[in-house]
């Protein structure tokens, strides 16, 4: 028969086996914070195929389980590959012997289903953004992931609007938890900007060069702006080497040209997550008018680093896609318009110009809703406890 857990049977110490594909892209900086926040009886280890970055990412354990060429060359033939991958990963978690499997990604948590299931393993999953729609640009990742939410413990998203589209591909409600991801406060002092009309109006764009981050619009919506204030755009991020990322970057800099701006942008490339940091407290203003890409391709929540860069104290000029109005609090704390449109992102950013003197009440606002709903410290607690509730509603098996 089965029982929940006694008390008695939870672990003090829980140890929790992170699945990620590649550990760790330079675009996911957050997730790298979040688990180097969590409380002291949360043991992480890390199971990944790649390890990327580690100078900037390090973490107490890592298990990479592709570090065998006889696996690798198997990996790569035809039919054996997913058996491969999961041959390896099974093994490495039955070293480890987590009490927890925590899936970050949609496609991690399909991939994870097979071994938590043999391992009898609660198993959770995290939506981070490009992973809540891929059944709607792919027809077998609606079955995949029907699969996944039969099996999972427990699903994370980032925000009501996330929560929907979770459920709408099959997820249960009940197994739904919302959870917003985390911010190291002390690497965001509060440096409310202001701005005089004599100085530059220094703007922020920061992302990867893909559609959904929106950013020709930005572009368009700062020409529409620069005859009648002085600009300088700071332009962060590249493109992937993929077709569609090219694409995009090809846009932005024909926006760039055609707006005849050429000459007040600034290219950073990709930087250093701290040197981002850096910049933006050099900045004015951030603009980040995501929209849902024409493939369906969606923030699904809501970039981090609007709350990022909300904490420091910077105006946001954002749109109303997806989360973004949840994450930032609503209208009164950020500047929001309609998706795809570079005249409403042109009238906010006048209005901002035209009234510096209302910049601080938003900003203080703004402030607190990142203060009390996503310090990192707070957040990492939070995930502990639903890794705690998650392990103690597990059944147990008596085999007397």
């Amino acid at each position: 028969m089965t029982t929940e857990l006694a008390s008695s049977d939870r672990p003090s110490e829980i140890t929790v086996a992170h699945m990620r594909e590649d550990w760790l892209p330079l675009s996911e900086n957050w997730l790298h914070s979040l688990l180097t926040h969590l409380p002291d009886g949360v043991k992480n280890r890390v199971v990944c195929e790649r390890a990327l970055n580690l100078d900037k990412f390090p973490v107490d354990s890592i298990h990479v389980t592709m570090t065998s060429r006889w696996l690798r060359s198997l990996a790569f033939r035809r039919g054996l590959g997913k058996f491969v991958r999961r041959y390896a990963r099974a093994d490495v978690l039955r070293s480890i012997s987590p009490h927890i499997m925590h899936s970050h990604f949609g496609q991690s948590g399909w991939e994870s289903v097979a071994i938590a299931r043999r391992l009898r393993v609660p198993h959770i999953v995290s939506f981070y953004g490009y992973d809540v729609n891929l059944p709607d640009r792919e027809d077998r990742w609606r079955r995949r992931y029907r699969e996944m939410f039969d099996q999972a413990s427990a699903v994370l998203c980032e925000g009501p609007h996330m929560m929907e589209q979770i459920i709408a591909h099959g997820a249960r409600r009940e197994q739904m938890r919302l959870f917003r991801l985390g911010i190291a406060l002390d690497r965001f002092p509060y440096r409310p900007r202001t701005w005089a009309r004599q100085e530059p109006l220094r703007v922020l764009i920061a992302g990867r060069f893909v559609e959904k981050k929106g950013m020709p619009y930005a572009i368009d919506a700062l020409a529409r702006i620069a005859s009648r204030i002085p600009l300088e755009i700071h332009l962060v991020g590249d493109a992937y080497e993929n077709a569609a990322s090219q694409a995009e970057k090809l846009r932005i800099t024909e926006a760039i040209e055609r707006g005849g701006l050429a000459d007040r942008v600034v290219s950073h490339g990709m930087i250093p997550y701290g040197s981002l940091i850096e910049l933006a407290y050099r900045c004015h203003v951030f603009v980040s008018p995501s929209v849902r890409a024409a493939d369906g391709d969606t923030e699904g929540g809501a970039p981090v680093a609007i709350a990022e860069m909300a904490a420091s104290g910077m105006p946001i000029v954002s749109t109303t896609h997806c989360d973004i109005p949840y994450a930032v609090g609503g209208s009164d704390n950020a500047m929001l318009a309609p998706e795809r449109d570079a005249d409403a992102l042109a009238d906010l950013l006048l209005k901002l110009v035209e009234n510096p003197g209302s910049w601080r009440p938003m900003l203080d606002r703004a402030r607190a809703h990142v203060e009390n709903n996503y310090e990192i410290i707070k957040q990492g607690g939070h995930l502990a406890q639903i890794y705690r509730e998650v392990i103690s509603s597990q059944p147990k098996t008596d085999n007397g």
